[in-house]
């Protein structure tokens, strides 16, 4: 994936850029208001350019990580989404719980981890609050992206 490929985003993809490019890479992202799969290939733009063996400024699509991250197999790209069919899907607080034990933990294969909650408006509250504290305090190599459809959807605290 390119950054080309989201140039009805600029303002998004001017931000990651420029926290790849040295500004300030924060530790949470929080991206609202787009269509959910589109943002999602978006987070997932921007985790290959953070995991990129070559420090690509997109991901160069061709080393180790980058064709991990593809296959859905990279071992600190950490992707998380509603369980179940229809509207009643949600995130339940034991899968956050589980993200939040393996952030805790050294990354495997390069300097950071990064995590991928996608349509985080389904988090239940219990799995929320379960976050706050990994968002308030998280890991040094760490990355957090919440992607959801609307950011009202969230507990104020996030």
């Amino acid at each position: 994936m390119t950054w080309s490929m989201f140039d009805d985003e600029p303002r998004a993809v001017a931000r990651f850029r420029a926290a790849l490019q040295g500004a300030r890479l924060h530790h949470a992202w929080i991206l609202a208001g787009l269509d959910l799969e589109r943002a999602g290939a978006l987070a997932q733009t921007f985790a290959a350019a953070l995991l990129c063996a070559l420090r690509s400024d997109e991901g160069c699509g061709t080393c180790g990580p980058c064709t991990r991250l593809v296959a859905g197999s990279h071992a600190d790209f950490i992707k998380i989404a509603p369980e179940g069919d229809g509207p009643t899907r949600v995130i339940k607080v034991d899968a956050i719980r589980e993200v939040v034990r393996a952030v805790a933990l050294s990354p495997l294969e390069g300097d950071r981890k990064i995590v991928v909650v996608t349509d985080a408006g389904r988090m239940t509250r219990d799995a929320q609050n379960a976050l706050l504290k990994t968002l308030e305090e998280p890991p040094p190599s760490t990355v957090l992206v919440l992607v959801a459809h609307q950011v009202e959807a969230l507990l104020p605290t996030i």
